[in-house]
């Protein structure tokens, strides 16, 4: 059965499924699939079956509706398609097996009802292209570099990720690096699995504590290079 799975932020929040009808997604009741968000219309969009599939259509919102990054008024849902409604992320997974989560959720359960009588917020294309790029970042695999000025994410938007002391480094660390130019490397294999390489005997390579040449990334692993930490994320996937 096809299923959507709903996302805010690295938090899945619900899986909706997909069983027969006509869908609609909004903040207020009669959606079916309801989304508290102020970015988000009271109904903001409607998900229909065709002889070819299920597809997803604009309802005349005023911010919206994203498929794989682009704006669309009406495109067919393939699988792993990736809605935007807000600042929300709906996966779209075809032949489903996992146990879904009621699609329905109750009035109470929503948010505060009144929050759902204000208008919908209306922001400017760029600022919500910025909003996307930064939740695509946060739900993508990154690290958090975590220093005195506080938490920055770094994204790992593609296969290979360089960490050092100069400026040819993809991260660049603060710090003299007169011995070690070029610490550390990230690689994402065919699999998707992400490995870090230490470059140099000196810099300081660790993950989770233990000194590594050479080691798979899991979840939440706090990789340090010198003095600096870093904590990796892997890409969230529905399922």
């Amino acid at each position: 059965m096809p299923r959507l799975h709903q996302y805010l932020g690295r938090k899945r929040e619900a899986v909706h499924d997909l069983d027969h009808g006509d869908v609609i997604v909004g903040r207020a009741a009669p959606a079916r699939i309801r989304i508290p968000d102020p970015l988000v219309s009271r109904r903001h969009a409607r998900l229909f079956r065709r002889d070819d599939g299920w597809w997803i259509e604009d309802l005349g919102t005023r911010n919206g509706l994203y498929v794989d990054g682009r704006k669309v008024e009406r495109a067919p849902l393939k699988e792993g398609a990736r809605i935007v409604v807000g600042r929300h992320f709906l996966f779209y997974r075809e032949d489903d097996a996992e146990p879904g989560l009621q699609a329905e959720l109750e009035a109470g359960a929503a948010g505060p009802q009144d929050g759902e009588e204000k208008a919908t917020a209306v922001m400017s294309p760029d600022k919500l292209r910025e909003i996307q790029e930064r939740i695509r970042d946060r739900m993508g695999a990154h690290l958090v570099w975590r220093s005195t000025d506080g938490a920055k994410t770094i994204p790992l938007r593609r296969d290979r990720l360089v960490i050092g002391y100069s400026s040819d480094c993809d991260l660049e660390l603060p710090g003299w690096g007169l011995l070690v130019k070029r610490a550390a490397e990230l690689l994402c294999d065919v699999e998707g699995t992400w490995i870090v390489v230490a470059l140099h005997r000196r810099a300081g390579v660790k993950v989770g504590g233990a000194a590594t040449e050479m080691r798979a990334l899991a979840e939440g692993d706090t990789i340090t290079v010198g003095k600096h930490t870093l904590v990796f994320h892997r890409s969230v996937a529905p399922g």
